[in-house]
């Protein structure tokens, strides 16, 4: 069974002792381009299938995962069962078994989850526009700016002096930045894990699927970033009125306040994280913060928050 890894070409062959093994290794040249062998010290060390034992193998597969060896064996009964082995021969991962899933009860289902929570920020939507409404009518329709002076949001909003809400590509620059942040904690858990012998699937597999929703029901690692990310942003927020990135973006940051100029409540900084995933991972808190007068998330509205920075001395 030959395998391309990293531009060198591995071959192997199982074969039956206690457990099935594969052996194998990198195949070099021997004076001409088409002859080609594996010298004894290119041969990888046996690698032990070892959750086969007893399923009578029937089938074996090696191919190239990134820059490891994926095996995968059946038996007869159609199981399977799944290994990872680094380019020395080394065991990464495994033995796991495989599953054949239905996708069309995961989309099914995903989609059924989606049309629950659109429904859900409909109805929080609803329930706060009236309220928006009388709030708005005892504010008067005050002015902007300094103490005791209301802003129009969802609902009137009382700016401290001095204190301006906080814009759109400053509350999206903490966004990122606190997406990086789990980034790293992310990939430091997963090096602890591994050094402790457990693994996590690469963090280069599911990156790229950190905003597709249908993915986070299916991916433990990306349950596990959104989990990490929730717990970071309100412990920051508890403790600091601010997230790492609410922090870090200049100007002294920006930070979350109640609606009456007071510092936020232990409840409201629950109630806005808990809405701010589903806003994300529906796209809908875009048009909430480009339309809101106060630049206020649903989460906000709900939990009458909102972030603000220092005004500009220019």
């Amino acid at each position: 069974m030959p395998v391309m890894l990293d531009e060198t070409l591995y071959l192997f062959w199982a074969e039956k002792a206690e457990y099935v093994e594969l052996h194998g290794g990198w195949m070099v040249t021997n004076g001409g381009a088409l002859d080609l062998t594996i010298p004894h010290q290119n041969m990888l060390p046996p690698m032990k299938l070892d959750g086969m034992k007893q399923l009578g193998v029937r089938d074996v597969a090696v191919g190239a995962v990134e820059n490891s060896i994926g095996v995968m064996a059946s038996n007869a009964n159609g199981e399977m069962i799944t290994y990872v082995f680094d380019s020395l021969g080394r065991k990464v991962r495994g033995p796991e078994a495989m599953k054949v899933v239905d996708s069309r009860r995961d989309v099914e289902f995903s989609q059924s989850v989606k049309i629950v929570l659109l429904a859900l920020m409909l109805g929080l939507s609803l329930w706060r526009w009236p309220k928006r409404q009388q709030e708005e009518e005892r504010g008067g329709g005050r002015g902007v700016g300094g103490r005791g002076k209301l802003e129009g949001g969802f609902g009137a909003v009382v700016l401290p002096e001095g204190m301006v809400t906080a814009s759109v590509p400053r509350r999206g620059a903490a966004f990122v930045i606190d997406i990086l942040a789990t980034w790293i904690m992310m990939s430091i858990a997963s090096m602890l894990m591994a050094y402790g012998g457990w693994t996590l699937r690469p963090i280069a597999d599911w990156t790229p699927l950190i905003f597709s929703f249908d993915e986070l029901l299916r991916l433990p690692e990306l349950m596990a970033f959104w989990g990490l990310y929730l717990l970071h942003v309100t412990a920051g927020e508890l403790v600091f009125q601010r997230s790492v990135g609410k922090a870090c973006v200049g100007g002294g940051g920006i930070r979350v306040m109640m609606t009456d100029g007071k510092a936020p409540t232990p409840g409201a900084i629950v109630v806005r994280n808990l809405i701010r995933l589903p806003e994300m991972l529906l796209g809908i808190f875009v048009v909430y913060l480009l339309f809101s007068r106060g630049r206020q998330r649903l989460g906000d509205m709900v939990a009458r928050t909102v972030v603000v920075g220092e005004r500009s001395q220019k």
